[in-house]
């Protein structure tokens, strides 16, 4: 916390959250990665009205390969740990020990996903794999797309050493992912719902003339173009204001600095 109330970073899974916190000065929760709902039954009333809430968000696929860059890298206990099912943790020790090039053991582990899904739900998979808009379901007071995360603290103000290189792919991990057409086109029907909020979701921009969504795309130009294209504002006051699905939250301490 400040000295003139609260900072509060909802932490959207695999989209910068740790980067974004140490620029802040923010503390990390005690609940990982919590949900708007989950993060508001931890705090008074008062505290999460008054709280400067901040979320990240990222274009899907990007967000995927970081995902199945970790799930793959990962060992039993740290899947089950993330929430993944017996079933599913199998079926990812399996896929590493085949051998496939890093386009198709992407392929192959969103059919995994799409199975599992499918079986036995999305709990049945880590909780950094699921759906961003469990994240999305509260009014912020700053929604920003992982890529501009450098370019807000720059044009802020604050000190950062943020790079647009935050999140790559650390090189030294065993079992490597690639993005091919295929992969992409199954990541628009796993997530589909993320893929269709973000085609509309406005996130921070350096000033109104330059309003972009997750994607990179000027909204402003998408709505001159598209006379049904409807914007969807998570800092209006008609946004949703709890959350039920997928958990961390980053509060500044009383102690630290603005």
């Amino acid at each position: 916390m400040d000295k003139d109330g609260t900072e509060l970073l909802i932490e959207n899974p695999l989209c910068g959250n740790g980067s974004f916190a140490k620029a802040k000065r923010l503390n990390l929760g005690e609940q990982k990665w919590a949900t708007p709902g989950e993060a508001r039954a931890t705090m008074l009333k008062a505290e999460w009205k008054n709280a400067t809430k901040h979320v990240l968000v990222r274009e899907p696929l990007a967000r995927l390969v970081s995902g199945a860059t970790l799930a793959l890298n990962s060992d039993a206990y740290q899947l089950l740990d993330h929430g993944g099912s017996e079933v599913f943790i199998e079926a990812v020790v399996g896929l590493v020990h085949k051998g496939y090039s890093p386009t198709k053991t992407l392929i192959e582990f969103l059919k995994l996903m799409t199975s599992t899904i499918s079986e036995a739900g999305w709990s049945s998979l880590p909780r950094y794999l699921h759906p961003q808009k469990g994240w999305l379901s509260a009014k912020f007071d700053v929604v920003i797309a992982t890529h501009n995360i450098a370019e807000y603290f720059n044009t802020e103000g604050k000190t950062s050493c943020l790079r647009s290189n935050t999140l790559a792919t650390n090189p030294s991990r065993r079992i490597r992912v690639m993005p091919s057409p295929e992969a992409s086109a199954l990541v628009d029907k796993v997530y589909h719902d993320d893929v269709s909020l973000f085609s509309r979701l406005l996130v921070w921009a350096p000033s109104e003339s330059r309003i972009r969504l997750v994607d990179g795309y000027c909204a402003t130009c998408e709505a001159k173009k598209n006379k049904n294209f409807v914007p969807v504002d998570l800092t209006a006051e008609n946004a949703p204001s709890r959350g039920k699905q997928p958990r961390k939250t980053s509060r500044q301490s009383k102690t630290s600095k603005p």
